[in-house]
């Protein structure tokens, strides 16, 4: 098959697919279409592709003449290949708990500071959700208020951990601070891109990290956790 015609038929599947998710059953312009599909679930993955998503429906006006049907130009292998990537990505978009659902260590906000020290250091992470109980979620605490206290404390010759509780060093540090937000299940991988890049373009305070719960509350089971550097690993 020529380029021309693998890349209408893409272009239709793509069409077909996002006219079934927006429910439209008549023939709309390309760029409405668009625009009626941010209203559903594929909302931040059309803000993800919808530069390319447009580029491609005028390529594929000028490559087909609307009256003749006569063939106008061949796109380039690489376009080929760039609009079928979108579409495999369209029709096989994750859910995050498939992705990142996983056991988060959590602790509780009365054990002792060594605890906290011994599993980030074992286990290399940045930040450890903090609960009050099984069920009381108290903060996320992260590796920036671990180092503050322990400079504020060398400082004044205080290195005696076995007294020092968890809760009370993120209550020093960042009780105030929303440095985590909550997402369901059943969100997909650019909702949860689209939150950190929301951050990003906001202003709004650093998100250290999206925790997943069964029903995107922090009462809810906590059933995974995702960081930006998950994100650039995924290349979103």
């Amino acid at each position: 098959m020529k380029n021309s015609e693998i890349f209408t038929d893409i272009f239709h599947e793509i069409e077909g697919e996002l006219k079934k998710r927006a429910k439209i059953t008549n023939n709309i312009p390309f760029f409405q279409l668009i625009e009626e599909a941010k209203k559903t679930e594929l909302r931040n993955f059309i803000n993800r592709y919808e530069s390319d998503l447009k580029t491609y429906a005028n390529l594929r006006n000028v490559i087909i003449h609307k009256r003749t049907k006569q063939v106008l130009a061949e796109p380039s292998d690489e376009a080929v290949n760039k609009i079928r990537d979108i579409r495999d990505t369209l029709f096989n978009i994750k859910s995050v708990s498939s992705i990142f659902k996983k056991h988060v260590t959590t602790l509780n906000k009365d054990e002792v500071f060594q605890k906290a020290l011994a599993i980030m250091k074992e286990m290399d992470y940045s930040q450890i959700p903090l609960y009050d109980g099984e069920k009381q979620f108290v903060g996320l605490l992260n590796a920036n208020s671990i180092t503050m206290w322990l400079a504020d404390n060398v400082d004044l010759g205080l290195v005696d951990l076995s007294d020092i509780s968890i809760g009370g060093i993120y209550d020093q540090y960042q009780a105030n601070k929303q440095n985590f937000k909550f997402i369901s299940k059943e969100k997909n991988i650019y909702d949860v891109a689209h939150e950190f890049k929301r951050h990003i373009d906001e202003k709004i305070p650093e998100l250290d990290a999206i925790l997943i719960t069964d029903n995107g509350k922090k009462s809810g089971n906590l059933i995974g956790i995702v960081t930006a550097w998950d994100l650039i690993e995924l290349d979103l």
